[in-house]
């Protein structure tokens, strides 16, 4: 098995997903995340995020795909690295920072993850924000993300993780009558855009924890409206639906059943 690469399904993957009601509910809800955690121990820096601090944060985006985030980051004075595996997807996020405004302010290093990270000086490069989005479950090896990036966060940095919730895998399966396919071990179709894995929270705090990491919020992403089949009411409206998704996203027991759930996790030292 090896990380997935998506230059075969670019187009696809930007259509189905960042194009789509889904990746408007991903971004608003990691983002609506983000500007939070300016409560946390991170708030002197997050301020900056939204033009109140000084200070630039220093952004490592790993498997930035269209580059939603680190644009937007960069578009605000932050000092941007990106990275993706897939040339394609590489290519279009550097269309759309031309588009912005902001591709000469972007430090672009395409290629697999793992070279950035192994390669890395970490006396010379801590990140205050480290982004790995809908990126752990496609790799061959997903225990090994979050140890390599825990050294190179900043002394109170973050690390902004989502991934594939196996509890929400299983919710819409069971929703569907499809009992045969929870009565197996998990796997995903060729070709296809569910993920390598699926994960549940206990197995990824456990190896935040191992990597000397403290989970400071949790939130779902697609709470619901990835179980609907009728677009009635105000599942019609997308922006309705985004402010549903936003509100039950933190809400018990809703968000456990997201898609997604998104993570900031940051030193257990610093929490402490």
């Amino acid at each position: 098995m090896q990380d997935r690469n998506f230059d075969d399904l670019a187009a696809k993957f930007a259509r189905k997903i960042y194009g789509s009601l889904k990746g408007q509910v991903r971004q608003a809800v990691i983002w609506r995340d983000l500007m939070a955690a300016a409560g946390s121990h991170l708030q002197a820096d997050l301020e900056a995020v939204m033009g109140i601090g000084s200070r630039p944060l220093r952004v490592l985006d790993l498997g930035g795909g269209l580059g939603q985030f680190s644009i937007r980051l960069a578009a605000l004075g932050h000092t941007v690295t990106y990275n993706d595996i897939s040339a394609r997807m590489v290519d279009e996020a550097q269309c759309q920072a031309k588009l912005a405004g902001c591709f000469e302010t972007i430090n672009w290093q395409p290629g697999s993850y793992q070279s950035i990270v192994t390669q890395a000086d970490i006396g010379q490069h801590r990140y205050d924000l480290i982004l790995a989005h809908a990126m752990i479950e496609w790799l061959a090896e997903p225990h090994q993300l979050i140890a390599q990036v825990g050294p190179l966060l900043s002394s109170n940095g973050l690390l902004s993780l989502s991934y594939y919730n196996r509890h929400g895998w299983e919710y819409r399966n069971l929703l569907r009558g499809n009992f045969n396919l929870l009565e197996r071990p998990y796997q995903n179709q060729e070709g296809s855009l569910t993920p390598l894995h699926a994960f549940t929270y206990e197995q990824i705090t456990q190896w935040l924890t191992a990597a000397g990491l403290n989970v400071s919020s949790s939130t779902g992403i697609r709470v619901f409206c990835d179980y609907t089949r009728e677009q009635r009411g105000g599942l019609s409206n997308s922006e309705a639906v985004v402010a549903k998704e936003l509100e039950y996203s933190t809400q018990q027991p809703y968000k456990w059943l997201g898609r997604y759930i998104h993570l900031l996790a940051g030193s257990t030292a610093d929490a402490c």
